[in-house]
């Protein structure tokens, strides 16, 4: 009974300190699949509120108990989408070189924004992990020596590839 009774006085002070339109981190839980993401519960729901890397709970200290403005817990989950995509088109590129346009079109199948989409293409161009130009070089000269295939049939393979049609004539 004395349990029962400090859990809801807890609970209740929990709910005092709580600032107007400020939300409580009641809990964090490890994903089952995927290890490295977080499930953030919210001012006490059952439900998880979202899921984020746990580096994105290192770096902002997303501890249970800790209150947090609506506004910042919307930056983090955009920071998360972004850091998602990134990591989504890493993935992609392991097999072999690919376009913009096939990475954008891959992302966009998992459910992304555009905004985050064009974050992590704008991050591997930087990193020089996606370059269209040295894309188009690449497979226009190795179809050229195993396969034998001609300029037009190339130039239509590197424009539905997503590469730019001058680019592709080169």
């Amino acid at each position: 009974m004395k349990d029962d009774e400090r859990v809801q006085d807890e609970q209740e002070e929990q709910e005092e300190q709580t600032e107007a339109g400020m939300m409580l981190i009641t809990a964090i839980e490890q994903e089952r699949k995927d290890k490295r993401r977080y499930h953030l519960y919210m001012d006490g729901n059952d439900e998880p509120f979202t899921s984020v890397h746990e580096d994105l709970i290192v770096t902002h200290r997303l501890l249970k108990g800790r209150q947090i403005d609506p506004h910042e817990l919307k930056q983090i989950v955009e920071k998360d989408n972004d850091h998602r995509a990134y990591i989504l088109g890493l993935i992609y590129l392991g097999p072999r070189p690919r376009t913009e346009k096939e990475i954008s079109r891959y992302l966009s199948g998992k459910g992304l924004d555009e905004s985050a989409i064009g974050k992590a293409l704008a991050r591997l161009q930087g990193e020089r992990l996606v370059d269209d130009i040295s894309y188009a070089n690449q497979f226009a000269e190795q179809r050229m020596r195993s396969q034998l295939k001609g300029r037009r049939l190339l130039q239509q393979e590197l424009t539905h590839r997503g590469i730019a049609s001058g680019t592709a004539k080169e």
